[in-house]
């Protein structure tokens, strides 16, 4: 559980941050998604263990973790452009 919690928190954390420093409005509304959609998994996880199990919730997981993958390799470009 404690694995889990950490993912978590690390994700919206990464979100979060990318969120401050976006200035385009179609990205800033992506990372809000992701970040509202955390807090309402973490909200119906508040249930049986029987979540767990549910595809749709792994399905969310795996889009979150891929957007920030993206943002982290988008936001690495630029420094490595910006440090030439």
């Amino acid at each position: 559980m404690l694995g889990y919690v950490t993912m978590y928190v690390y994700l919206f954390i990464s979100l979060y941050r990318f969120y401050k420093v976006q200035r385009n409005r179609n990205q800033k509304g992506l990372l809000e998604a992701c970040m509202m959609g955390l807090i309402g998994f973490i909200v119906s996880s508040i249930s049986p263990s029987s979540v767990s199990n549910l595809f749709f919730h792994w399905v969310f997981l795996g889009f979150v973790i891929c957007t920030v993958s993206v943002f982290s390799n988008k936001q690495y470009q630029q420094h490595e452009e910006n440090s030439y």
